[in-house]
């Protein structure tokens, strides 16, 4: 066990959400992990953190607590941001298949709201919007890893199509990767969703 004051590198802080350089309390190494007790640097917060890292310099965090209450932005239809809150709310907890579920739920929530047919499977629906010019190639590509999660989680196939044919259950990785998949698809689609609602507000600033 080490006792010092050194400053971490920034991390986002879960009580007053924003990046600080943590300063590192007690250090415990228990093989894979180091862990540690921080405490936040921001004015009027200075809250402490659990971290456990798989580097000596806290630079690949792995686990915290308290965790990051991470939301889908307001502005997205409303099954969209519940499907996606939900894979976000798995993700937290370590409930990996959860969240490739979730996520693929969630793209299938904006195919539809883009005009996709409602009645059919996903590659369907992904074809259907890219034959329309609704959406590019390269978005088929990253919904469509979406959908190959949602198969590996719930039906324990598909790992052949991410390489590893013998993969049956997600894991950190593979959520974490869907997830930034999922966020570069609606970042992407922003002028349909948040920009549109930021629009409206303007334009009716009373309107609730």
């Amino acid at each position: 066990i080490n006792e010092g004051s050194t400053k971490m590198p920034a991390r986002m802080c879960p009580y007053c959400k924003a990046n600080s350089n943590f300063s590192r309390g007690t250090v415990y190494a228990d093989g894979a992990h180091v862990k540690s007790v921080d405490q936040c640097q921001n004015e009027r917060c200075h809250m402490h953190v659990y971290f456990a890292a798989s580097d000596a310099d806290g630079r690949v965090i792995e686990d915290m607590y308290p965790k990051l209450d991470e939301k889908a932005p307001t502005e997205l239809p409303l099954k969209l941001k519940r499907a996606f809150d939900e894979a976000l709310l798995c993700q937290s907890v370590g409930a990996w298949n959860g969240t490739l579920c979730l996520c693929r739920r969630s793209i299938q929530e904006a195919l539809i709201d883009l005009g996709a047919p409602i009645k059919g499977d996903l590659p369907k629906q992904l074809q259907y919007l890219v034959g329309e010019y609704r959406i590019t190639s390269d978005l088929k590509d990253w919904a469509d890893q979406a959908r190959i999660g949602g198969k590996l989680a719930a039906h324990g196939t598909g790992g052949d199509e991410w390489g590893i044919p013998e993969k049956e259950w997600a894991d950190k990785k593979d959520a974490e990767a869907v997830i930034e998949f999922c966020k570069s698809f609606f970042d992407y689609l922003e002028y349909a969703y948040v920009m549109k609602a930021r629009l409206e507000k303007r334009r009716n600033p009373l309107k609730p």
